[in-house]
């Protein structure tokens, strides 16, 4: 069902001035390709902002959050905001959310068909702000009857296209501000947090020297609830206690599908043939979220082979040193040997030939 054909302007004078702020610090312009406006020799400056609000106006949030039984439908309402010196028509719209790879929303580009939340989304196709006012435009959010229980992310934004004069062949730009739209099917929740990981050791070519063990993990989130999470990672060899332990960067949101992927470096880390690489992931829920029962950690346990190259070379090194000092302090005896015993011979001899001399 699509929502009321309306809209309410406002311009509360007492609060402008928070409002300009507040739409000020919202202020994020994307640029994409896309059809556009003619050109112009000096085009005015557009700037605008996207908040949530109720039918009078902004309340104060940054998204909204809805919890919705499957089939049931919820009003909500937008504030576009001009700040520009002209007349503006936006043009509206709603699409899937996700949260890429730095953990920020995104929504889906202008021309790419949403599958999930983002259709769920009844919106105005564009509405007209006037120069320096507001309009605050309904929306409503519809749960499928047959969607499944769980968290389920889209947004919506106001967006202008334009041609950017400064461009060759007259490029076409899009900028899009909005907010997202959390939407939470009632049903049994399922946090489930899967990781797995891969390490390798990275030598130091000083024998006397440790070299690191550098994992690499992925955890995803195969439930159907968004979770944050906690990571540590510990590093232990047969002659190791405790463990050696690094934290990895703590997540703060996944949503359902989402994988983060992330590396730590252990060291110091004596290559002892086989060392061992555990992976811990605490689940938590996301800050403001209801308890969802017990978490438990989940592991990846890794064997990690640590050659001691370095030190085998230096230790061949040293046997060769020792084996060669060995072999000549054997030569030089035996060639001491040799020339006592000629000394001997010699002896016996020039005695021998001297008694005969007596004789004759």
């Amino acid at each position: 069902m699509r929502p009321p054909d309306r809209t309410t302007r406002f311009r509360p004078r007492a609060r402008l001035g928070a409002l300009i702020g507040a739409g000020l610090a919202a202020l994020a312009l994307v640029w994409s390709a896309g059809p556009g406006w003619p050109a112009a020799a000096d085009p005015p400056k557009i700037t605008w902002s996207v908040q949530p609000s109720d039918a009078q106006g902004p309340n104060g949030r940054s998204w909204v959050e809805l919890t919705l039984d499957p089939g049931q439908s919820a009003v909500e309402h937008m504030a576009v905001r001009n700040l520009s010196p002209v007349d503006v028509s936006f043009r509206l719209e709603a699409a899937d959310g996700y949260l890429n790879d730095q953990g920020r929303f995104d929504m889906n580009p202008f021309g790419q068909p949403s599958t999930g939340a983002g259709t769920w989304i009844d919106l105005a196709a564009e509405v007209l702000v006037p120069s320096g006012g507001a309009v605050v435009v309904p929306f409503t959010v519809t749960a499928p009857l047959d969607a499944s229980p769980g968290d389920h992310a889209a947004g919506v934004a106001a967006s202008l296209t334009r041609i950017d004069p400064s461009q060759p062949d007259a490029v076409a730009l899009e900028g899009r501000v909005g907010f997202r739209v959390m939407l939470r099917v009632t049903g049994s929740a399922r946090p489930r947090l899967t990781v797995t990981a891969q390490a390798h050791y990275r030598p130091a070519w000083n024998p006397f020297s440790p070299g690191a063990v550098e994992v690499d993990y992925d955890i995803a989130n195969q439930g159907n609830v968004r979770l944050g999470a906690d990571v540590g990672v510990e590093l232990s060899n047969p002659f190791q206690d405790p463990a050696l332990s690094r934290p990895g960067p703590a997540i703060a949101e996944t949503l359902p599908g989402d994988h983060r992927t992330g590396q730590v470096e252990l060291s110091p880390a004596w290559p002892w043939f086989r060392l061992r690489a555990t992976v811990v992931v605490s689940p938590r829920p996301v800050a403001g979220q209801p308890a969802i029962g017990l978490l438990e950690p989940v592991l990846a346990e890794i064997v990690v082979w640590a050659v001691p190259w370095s030190q085998l070379v230096a230790l061949g090194l040293a046997g060769s040193l020792i084996w060669a000092w060995v072999r000549q302090r054997r030569r030089r005896r035996l060639q001491l040997a040799q020339l006592l015993a000629q000394a001997r011979a010699d002896g016996r001899r020039e005695a021998a030939e001297d008694g005969a001399a007596t004789v004759d």
